[in-house]
């Protein structure tokens, strides 16, 4: 029969999965990825000016690591890159009357040479003057498109890129906890499997009942189905991942491991200083900041002001609730620490036992699962903390709802 840890671990398992699987869908549908985007993009873009040869070797290399994310969005994203010559061609026509002026210019500026050879001071004068209108025009336009690219980066290609970056970091981090409790559920089936070969014999020599026997079939069936289920969700978690930073579905790329969360980071967190900045670059805030009241009326702009004091009131509350996330995390890591250890001194305990012939197998395979089942505590302890730092850091980045 299942111990009442057994059934709470893989009723985890498969809410978490449930839950995880779900927003690899959402994303999927929000970043447009689709089979053919994927690294095909690789040889359109090129190194950006200033990025470090390794670095930019690494991020092409046929590896996907947690840290590596936001620049593969923004470089490889299907949706993102989208977006991105959306912009860039919306502004390009103007960049191009700009050198386009700048070209009569010096058209002009020779114009204006060649009537000062012939002597012709007045002509050279207006030819300059013209000339120098031109160049001065195209500067004010390549000026203003300057501040108007920036602008729309700052408000619409940025939180594009963050909000991409923040979902498939959480992602990473949740495709990887199915993978640790992937090895649970395999244990289980083999335990499972153990269990009912030891029913059938104590059945069949009348030391078990029908009763015991068809208890661990079904205990069996299920885990097997669980785990088919699991393989399932990882798969599809997995094509979604990658898709979302630029390979092709088909691709195989390796997945690196979520890195140990550092709780020693907490200590040195400023949550007054952060909610300064959370509220400076959250994009629905500023958003809401520069939405024009409904009118000029004194009602009207106080009532804007009224909302947005109220949404940065909020986002100081989300703050204080993500921050508290990190200090109960960091507790259930420590707890979870803690019973590792002792599940792995039994176990190895047991182990001993076992080989000197003073354990079953089955009660072997029992010691061994609740140590991997503390095993897989304290690695989805520590993927929880790296889960909640994720959030903190990029509800300072400006990724955080202000509803």
């Amino acid at each position: 029969m299942k111990n009442s840890k057994q059934i709470k671990t893989m009723r985890f398992t498969f809410r978490r999965g449930r839950e995880i699987l779900a927003l690899a869908v959402g994303m999927a549908l929000l970043a447009g990825a689709g089979p053919g985007n994927g690294r095909v993009l690789a040889a359109q873009v090129s190194q950006p000016e200033g990025y470090d040869d390794e670095a930019w070797g690494r991020l092409l290399d046929d590896t996907l690591e947690y840290d590596e994310i936001p620049d593969l969005i923004e470089y490889f994203n299907p949706s993102y890159r989208s977006a991105l010559e959306s912009v860039e061609g919306s502004l390009q026509d103007s960049y191009d009357m700009a050198e386009d002026m700048r070209d009569e210019a010096k058209e002009y500026r020779q114009q204006a040479k060649a009537m000062e050879d012939e002597g012709d001071a007045i002509s050279a004068a207006q030819y300059k003057a013209m000339g120098k209108a031109l160049q001065d025009a195209a500067s004010s336009t390549e000026k203003a498109l300057n501040s108007q690219k920036k602008q729309l980066d700052r408000y619409t290609l940025e939180p594009i890129r963050k909000q991409l970056a923040s979902a498939a970091q959480s992602l990473f981090i949740g495709y990887n906890q199915m993978v640790k409790n992937q090895a649970l559920l395999e244990k289980t089936v083999e335990l499972y499997t153990d269990m009912l070969s030891s029913s059938e014999v104590q059945t069949g020599i009348g030391m078990a009942t029908s009763t015991d026997l068809l208890s661990a079939q079904v205990e069996l069936t299920s885990a097997q189905n669980q785990l088919t289920t699991l393989n399932n969700s990882i798969d599809s978690m997995r094509r979604t991942l990658i898709m979302l930073t630029g390979w092709d579905y088909t691709d195989n790329p390796a997945i690196g491991e979520v890195p140990a969360a550092d709780v020693s980071r907490i200590d040195t967190i400023d949550l007054e200083a952060d909610k300064v900045t959370a509220i400076a670059y959250n994009s629905s805030l500023i958003s809401l900041k520069n939405t024009a009241p409904a009118s000029r009326s004194l009602k009207d702009i106080h009532s804007k002001d009224r909302s947005v004091e109220e949404a940065e009131n909020k986002l100081r509350s989300n703050m204080d609730t993500l921050y508290n996330n990190l200090q109960e995390k960091r507790l259930a890591l420590q707890a979870a620490e803690t019973a590792y250890q002792q599940a792995k001194l039994n176990w190895e305990g047991n182990q001993r036992r076992y080989q000197l012939g003073m354990l079953g197998k089955t009660q072997y395979l029992g010691t061994e699962i609740q140590y991997i089942q503390a095993l897989a505590a304290r690695d989805t302890a520590d993927m929880n903390m790296s889960q909640a730092f994720n959030e903190y850091d990029w509800a300072v980045k400006g990724v955080a709802s202000i509803e």
